[in-house]
């Protein structure tokens, strides 16, 4: 009995990933609409521009209105994942919420999933190639410089680049 749940329960997470990865990815969802479907496939998805190729893992995204999710954009939502409102994401970003402590010699990736969620706040611009780890928190119009890797919190107003992301001035 318990393993007929076990395969039930994994058999609808993966329709559910079919639909939201593959379908509704799709070039065949006109795009100025396709957030309506990703709101009814449960998600907390308000009126945006969702480019396809989007990849959702897990059900803790919440995007607010004006968002702009480029093409090819991976967001691990296994834990919450907020977008503030005109936040803009560039074309092959990733989000993640999940990490894994260091384990022994013999198996460095612990066993335990260590789940932080990540705030993006409102007005926020990443550009193309960035990845947020988990546990930041992007200030209120902020800009990332392509291809940076943000590792921990990141100032209101100002702009950050680099391997790891560094601050590259303020702004108005």
């Amino acid at each position: 009995m318990f393993a007929a749940k076990g395969v039930k329960r994994h058999g609808a997470r993966a329709v559910r990933d079919l639909v939201r990865n593959r379908i509704l990815a799709s070039v065949l969802i006109p795009a100025p609409v396709r957030w309506r479907f990703y709101k009814l496939s449960g998600l907390d998805v308000a009126k945006s521009f969702i480019a396809p190729g989007l990849f959702v893992g897990g059900a803790g995204l919440r995007v607010s209105p004006g968002v702009i999710l480029n093409y090819d954009c991976f967001v691990d939502a296994t834990g919450k994942v907020y977008l503030g409102p005109n936040v803009a994401i560039g074309p092959g970003s990733r989000i993640l919420t999940v990490t894994h402590d260091i384990g022994p010699q013999e198996k460095r990736r612990g066993l335990e999933q260590i789940v932080k969620g990540v705030r993006i706040e409102e007005g926020c611009w990443l550009g193309a190639n960035v990845t947020v780890l988990p546990g930041v928190r992007i200030g209120a119009g902020t800009v990332v410089a392509a291809g940076s890797v943000v590792v921990s919190d990141l100032e209101e107003n100002s702009v950050y680049a680099g391997v790891p992301s560094k601050l590259v001035r303020k702004i108005l």
